[in-house]
Formats: structure tokens, sequence, C-alpha cells
């Protein structure tokens, strides 16, 4: 499967991205560029309120869910976290895909 990326300046490259060659952090990030204006602004809210790096159990709570599956998620890679000394930190931004239920992993 390809797509065309767009430069930062919003003309169009004449080469194509092979999402089979990204890594998971390519992915994800490919997929944050592609969300609908809704899910995009939704995202942006969730950075101003929760803040740009958040813990498991605040992605948990935030999200109703249980710390390990956050766990299992940052696990599959499904959503972008560092590990920051011994703790995980996760970009809030990613959450929104898991709000839309897109599996990631599945499209690598």
């Amino acid at each position: 499967m390809s797509s065309k990326i767009v430069k930062k300046d919003g003309m169009k490259k004449n080469s194509k991205i092979e999402i089979g060659n990204m890594t998971s952090e390519e992915y994800i990030l490919y997929k944050l560029s592609k969300l609908s204006k809704a899910n995009k602004h939704i995202s942006k809210n969730m950075v101003k309120e929760l803040g740009y790096l958040i813990t498991p159990q605040k992605a948990a709570d935030y999200l109703g869910k249980n710390v390990s599956t956050i766990y299992e998620k940052i696990k599959n890679k499904e959503i972008l976290a560092k590990k920051i000394g011994n703790k995980y930190r996760i970009c809030t931004e990613t959450l929104i895909l898991l709000l839309e239920d897109i599996d990631v992993t599945t499209q690598l």
C-alpha cells in the first residue's frame, strides 16, 4: 500500500511512501497526519487538557480503561510512548488512534 506525501509548504511530492517499510512510530505519525479535521481538533484538545506527555495511568483514567490495557497498547506499538528513566510517557496526541479503534500494528 502506498500513499502520496505532502510537503510542509503544501506542494505534493512526486514520490510515494511505502507504508510497509515504515517503522511503527512513522506509521503512527502518518496516521495522525491523515486524521479528519474533527479528530485533529479532539486530539489538540486532549493535549491542552492533559499535556503533551502523560503517564499510562493518566491515559487509562482519561479513556476509562484499565492501566494494563494501556501498557498492552504500548507493547503492541499502537500508541507512541517512550521510557523516561524507568517510567513510560505517552504522546497524548496518539490517544485519538485508540478512540478511533485504528489498529496500527496490522498495517505494518
